[in-house]
This record gives C-alpha cells, structure tokens and sequence, in this order.
C-alpha cells in the first residue's frame, strides 16, 4: 500500500497536467457516452469535440502549457455556457466557471492575462444565470429529457469542480518546486551549494542600479589543492571544497554574499563594511579551516586576499586588487591574509 500511496503521490506532483487533461477526456467520453443513451445527440456531438479539443492539449507539455492552461479556460467556460443554457443551472454545469477568478492568478504567470481571465469569468458567471432562465424557454425538450438526472449530474459536477480545485493545489506545488529547483540551479554551485560566478555578477549589477557598490571584498584560495586531488583523489579533493565552504558559511552574516568564484577559489562579498573588520574576519576564516579536518585527520590551509570598494573606483578594479593581495599572499608563503 506505502509503494502504490508513494507511486500515486508522485504521478500527480510530476505529471499534474498530463493527469489533468487525461481526466478531462475520459469525463467528456463519459457524458458523450451518456448524452448519446438518452437521445440527446447534440450535447453528445459537443462532448465529442472537447475530446478532441483536449487530445490537442495533451500535445502542449513542458514550456507549452501555459497556452493550453489558457484554452482550458475558454474551453471550459463555453462548455459550462452551453450546458447551463441546454439543461439549467440545476444540473451543475454552471460551476464549473466558479475556480476561475481565483485560479487564474495561480496558474497563468501573466499578470495581465490572470487579469483579462478574472473579468471575463466573472462576466461569464453573471451571464450564465439570464441564460440559464432564457434557455428554459427554447430547449423545454432537452431540460425535461435530463430532469430524472439533474440531481445526479448536479453531485458530479459539484465532484468534478472539487477534484479541480485539487488538481490546481497539485499542479501549482509541481510548478512552484521545478521553478524553485531550476532557479537554485541557475543560481548555486552545485558541489558546495554556494552562489556561483553568473548570480554575483547578477547581484553586483543590481546593486550597482542603486549606487555605487560599497563593501568588503575577501578573496581565498586552497593552498596546494592540486596536490590534494592527486595524492588523496578528487572525491577527497571534493570533501576539502565542502568542508571550506561550509566554515566560511558559518562564520559570515546572513547578508553575506557566498561564491564559488572558480575551482578551489572563492570570493564572500560583505556590504558596508570596512576594512579592518573584513581583514579580521578573514583571519578568524582561514584559523577556522586550518583547525577543521577535512578526510581523516587531514588539515588544509587557504590564503586570502582582502580589500574595500570604496564607490569611487569601479567594482572590478576592486575585484582585481582583491586578487592581487591574493597572489601576494601565495607568493610569500600562503596561509595568511593579505588586505590592503
């Protein structure tokens, strides 16, 4: 039972609309089916062509579906139009239109589109209730042909507008979790977690919109991480980046900028501050991961450039000084802090 919960669980969060569509074709064959025992061949006929109408959107996956996200509401309003027009409002069809003003703001990402799609449901939906009370009038046939099913069909609409809402929660969370994985992705390192190189050049030309970039700017490198790959292998190599990036994480603030520059080099911007302090918590950096074992009792040592955007200089001129009190700092025996 846990395997089929679980393998149920994950067919709605991955394939949400797929299941979506699928159901929306199986329930139209069904009233297809219905409407054609009972004699009434033209909501038959109609039903028909919303099998197809769905079969066409079955094919608009991936990046396509928020287009077929949106002919499912003009589908789905004319369907509940016309059926609510041939048998009334009793029957049910009437609140198919009632998710949209709320749904459509969660499901279209445009905002201007979620707007035109709020009015016109509304619109719809105050529509339906004069067209309701005007179709009494010219299909008298049709409402007393369904009248032994009204209560029936009244229960399952009311069921299939339910299970819609669900659908919405559970497309909704599928959509909200690949946007969030994708962007994590685009934006982190995938080793160490840390941002990567495109998210600070990103973050640096937003902050560059709102004046000029102020802050500390501390540049550090693994000392002799070559030999760490080839005499212990790059999986241990790994264990080394993970370990480095997890004390330096530790020990800055929140609002502290994290990156993975480039190979074993990393960069940890700090906004407003001067530099004394940077200095100092660049010293408090290297102590820790010096005194932290990475693989089996193995210490490594890192060497650190640090320097101050003032505002008055381009940010990456200040980058560049960064890296060179860096190389001195290598090229005048590692493991220290070289800030100026």
């Amino acid at each position: 039972m846990d395997f089929i919960r679980k393998n149920v669980k994950y067919f709605f969060a991955v394939n949400a609309y797929e299941t979506f569509v699928v159901s929306c074709f199986v329930f139209n064959v069904g009233l297809a089916f219905f409407f054609y025992q009972i004699n009434l061949l033209p909501p038959a006929v109609i039903n028909c062509i919303c099998c197809l109408f769905y079969a066409v959107c079955f094919c608009l996956k991936g990046e396509k579906e928020q287009t077929g996200m949106q002919m499912f509401y003009v589908e789905i309003a004319l369907f509940s139009v016309i059926m609510t027009v041939l048998f009334s409002a009793g029957c049910g069809f009437i609140l198919y239109c009632t998710p949209f003003p709320f749904t459509s703001y969660m499901e279209v990402n445009d905002r201007k589109k979620s707007k035109h799609i709020f009015i016109a449901s509304l619109i719809v939906m105050l529509a339906e209730i004069p067209l309701s009370v005007a179709g009494g009038f010219l299909f008298k046939d049709y409402r007393l042909a369904i009248e032994p099913y009204r209560e029936i069909l009244l229960l399952i609409n009311f069921g299939i507008v339910v299970l819609s809402n669900l659908f919405v929660v559970s497309y909704m969370a599928a959509k909200d979790k690949a946007i969030s994985e994708t962007q994590f992705k685009s934006e982190h390192d995938v080793l160490t977690g840390m941002y990567n190189r495109t998210f600070f050049s990103r973050y640096i030309k937003n902050l560059a919109t709102k004046g000029p970039v102020k802050g500390a700017i501390i540049m550090f490198d693994i000392d002799n991480f070559k030999k760490i790959n080839d005499q212990y292998g790059h999986d241990v190599g790994d264990v080394a980046l993970k370990m480095v990036t997890k004390v330096a994480r530790s020990l800055v603030r929140t609002e502290d900028v994290a990156v993975r520059w480039g190979g074993e080099e990393f960069i940890i911007f700090l906004q407003d501050m001067e530099l004394s302090k940077a200095a100092d918590k660049a010293e408090e950096i290297r102590a820790a991961i010096e005194a932290t074992p990475y693989s089996d009792g193995h210490h490594l040592t890192v060497t650190f450039g640090v320097t101050v955007a003032t505002g008055d200089e381009t940010f990456e001129s200040a980058l560049k000084r960064a890296d060179d009190n860096l190389y001195a700092g290598k090229t005048t025996g590692k493991n220290k802090v070289v800030a100026e």
